[in-house]
């Protein structure tokens, strides 16, 4: 009880004063600062459960920890992505927790902490989707208080700060104009996003690259020159993160494109071999098959459904999961608002980006964990799209609404004239 007292204490302190700067910056009310701190206590209380689940399996926190006990920075490795790149963040937060009994509990706190600072720029970049268009419960409960958005982005690990960097991304993209400030919250979110996975750079390109062009149906100086940016950006880097994933080309010295496809067959293959292991491990085949595309999309986004859970918590991520099944269906049905609607910046680019990715890593993980560990990198893709058309279904309603009275109005007032006379 003295341990998650004082994490509750220090956690609490540093999360409201975070609060307190942020509110005072972006000039909040009184109801979303009461918000917020209510999102911060689930965040800790959620944060703690995650930690009494890591006792209980073989977590990749305990390695962290491990290896943040026993390590020093060494600054020469301090920027190698993936698994190394999340061991120094552990190395050099390790420090700040060594005045604690329960270090471990404590290395969770930065971590959490800087996924909180990630759902309050997702706050900030739903909120001019809602305005006062809806109520704010709706605007609350996205960006807060989804439990796959709290308990898996809370861990000592990865999940946490990636949804930090792609929430950084996306609050730049979609919040314009381009400023200072929004190309400094996509580049430092881009930074964060390769060196914990480099495979999601890459997701982010070629899903921009590919609804930039779908964005444009008449190719204008601007979206030329937006597309451009993007395949610089995919030729200058493609090669550097297909090594770091473990994608190489057979032949060596080659950019066919043919080579890097059948090497990125295979990675994938053995990626799903190697991941089909333990109680949580799917039944689905490790080839990939190019037709079988919207099956690992429909795995990726719509799994564990109610009849595969096997434990207590993947019955719950299942009936969360009937949540976002919903959410989809309701894009779908409502894919011409879609389509029409200007709301969201870079939709098409947004979608691509989920199709893409959705579809590589449903094909990848054959394992529920980390499907559904995982998902935080496109679920807030699909609260975008969720809140973009039902924003702009409430909009068409009312001006239709506003048509028709405009119409009786005109009709009263003629009807009238007509008595005078």
């Amino acid at each position: 009880m003295f341990d998650f007292l004082t994490f509750l204490s220090v956690y609490l302190v540093f999360g409201e004063i975070t609060i307190f700067i942020l509110c005072k910056v972006w000039k909040s009310k009184n109801n979303e600062i009461q918000v917020f701190s209510l999102a911060l206590v689930l965040r800790i209380l959620t944060t703690y459960g995650y930690y009494m689940y890591s006792l209980q399996t073989s977590a990749d926190t305990t390695m962290y920890f491990h290896t943040a006990q026993n390590s020093v920075i060494k600054w020469s490795t301090f920027f190698t992505p993936g698994t190394q790149f999340i061991c120094n963040l552990s190395v050099m937060f390790y420090p700040f927790v060594t005045m604690f009994d329960n270090r471990y509990l404590m290395l969770f706190l930065p971590f959490s902490f800087l996924a909180f600072c990630g759902s309050l720029v997702f706050y900030r970049t739903l909120k001019p989707l809602y305005a006062s268009r809806i109520k704010k419960t709706e605007l609350y409960l996205l960006s807060f208080f989804l439990p796959n958005m709290i308990f898996w982005t809370s861990n000592l690990g990865k999940d946490s700060i990636i949804y930090l960097g792609i929430m950084l991304i996306f609050y730049g993209v979609l919040n314009g104009p381009y400023t200072l400030k929004t190309i400094v919250s996509i580049v430092v979110g881009g930074v964060l996003v390769y060196f914990v996975r480099p495979h999601v750079v890459f997701f982010l390109l070629v899903g921009f690259g590919i609804g930039i062009f779908l964005e444009r149906y008449v190719l204008s100086i601007r979206s030329i020159v937006l597309l451009l940016v993007v395949t610089v950006a995919f030729l200058a880097t493609y090669q550097y993160i297909f090594k770091e994933i473990g994608i190489q080309s057979e032949t060596e010295n080659s950019t066919e494109l043919n080579n890097f496809y059948d090497a990125g067959v295979n990675r994938m293959e053995s990626g799903a071999m190697t991941l089909r292991t333990g109680g949580a491990a799917t039944q689905s085949s490790a080839q990939f098959k190019i037709w079988s595309s919207p099956m690992y999309l429909i795995r990726f986004l719509g799994s564990p459904f109610v009849w595969q859970a096997k434990k207590p918590i993947q019955l719950g991520s299942a009936i969360e999961n009937i949540l976002y099944q919903y959410f989809i269906l309701y894009i779908i049905i409502n894919w011409k608002i879609y389509r029409s609607t200007k709301l969201l910046p870079y939709k098409y680019g947004l979608l691509m980006y989920t199709v893409f990715g959705s579809i590589i890593m449903g094909m990848t993980y054959t394992n529920f964990g980390l499907t559904v560990r995982q998902k935080c990198m496109v679920l807030p893709c699909i609260l975008l799209f969720y809140a973009c058309v039902r924003t702009q279904k409430i909009l068409n309603i009312k001006a239709i609404r506003i048509e028709k009275t405009n119409k009786t109005t005109g009709f009263s007032k003629k009807y009238a004239h007509t008595l005078q006379a």
